[in-house]
């Protein structure tokens, strides 16, 4: 059932995203409850990946200010909700470049821009948490699908598998 309502809603914000964009009220409040369904649904792969995709759709099309930190606060609590926030991060990528989501250029050009002024925050925050998994021991079955890789000392690389 969530399956289906999920799917529902992630074809309704990729092209019909027109019919809500003014009421902010809902906006905020759907933003709200996609935030606690991946923490609900955080062991349920598929539902979880189709919700952070409606949480890319939103954000690329919303324009909400200081969006990336706001999902760094909000998923910061555990090493799983850290990966749910990877994910989302991913998936702001994919939707920004995604010419099938109806939105316009000038939309989508702020997008990158806001994208590229919040990197830093983004490197910040992947810094911070490494610095965390250094200071205690995880088991490496704590996160299978997330794999981080110490690159010459200087930079970190991720990958969240789909």
């Amino acid at each position: 059932m969530h399956f289906f309502a999920i799917a529902t809603l992630k074809v309704k914000l990729k092209y019909d995203f027109e019919s809500i964009k003014n009421n902010t009220e809902l906006l905020t409040q759907l933003k709200s409850e996609l935030y606690s369904m991946t923490k609900k649904f955080k062991e349920k792969k598929k539902i979880l990946g189709m919700l952070c995709v409606c949480i890319g759709y939103l954000v690329t099309q919303a324009q909400w200010p200081n969006f990336i930190e706001e999902i760094i606060k909000s998923f910061s609590e555990s090493l799983e909700t850290i990966v749910t926030a990877f994910k989302i991060l991913k998936e702001l990528v994919r939707t920004g470049k995604d010419d099938d989501v109806v939105i316009s250029d000038n939309r989508r050009q702020r997008f990158y821009r806001e994208m590229i002024e919040q990197n830093a925050k983004v490197l910040g925050f992947l810094d911070k948490w490494v610095e965390n998994i250094n200071k205690e021991k995880i088991p490496e079955d704590t996160a299978p699908e997330l794999k981080l890789k110490f690159l010459n000392g200087v930079s970190y690389s991720f990958i969240v598998d789909p």
